[in-house]
């Protein structure tokens, strides 16, 4: 006796050596996926009707290329939904990003506040406490571990 891990699905070893495959049978309703669909219980020949794989004229062809509107894919005009006026808006694009964000000049003042730093080291951030004003050069390298 040995059951499917996903499946329901029984295997089952007789005596003589047989293996039984015990399983639930389902029935498909090809029905309901489409209301004009047919099931058919045996092959029948199918009769097309007069124009019903007929090649469409070409000048019914032409109709429809007249018909569709070129668009312009290349140009690109601004959005106003995308923008977010603030009270410094000159609309400059962004050149770059600082590598490290330089702290607000409110912060920079208070010498002897903490603040919230993380700390990466190898891939790994910690949090740690600093005193907002002291030199992180004068501490030395650090070491894995230490």
């Amino acid at each position: 006796f040995a059951p499917h891990p996903t499946r329901p699905i029984l295997a089952v070893c007789s005596k003589s050596g047989a293996v039984y495959i015990w399983t639930k049978q389902y029935c498909e309703n090809w029905s309901a996926f489409a209301p004009d669909f047919k099931e058919l219980e045996e092959n029948e020949e199918y009769e097309e009707r007069e124009d019903e794989f007929d090649i469409v004229p070409a000048q019914e062809e032409a109709t429809v290329d007249e018909e569709e509107e070129l668009i312009d894919v290349l140009t690109i005009e601004p959005s106003e939904l995308a923008h977010f006026p603030d009270d410094e808006d000159d609309d400059a694009e962004l050149g770059f990003l600082p590598v490290k964000p330089e702290p607000d000049e409110e912060q920079t003042s208070g010498l002897g506040m903490e603040s919230s730093a993380m700390d990466v080291d190898q891939g790994s951030s910690k949090p740690r406490k600093r005193k907002m004003g002291a030199p992180e050069a004068s501490k030395g390298p650090k070491r894995p571990g230490a």
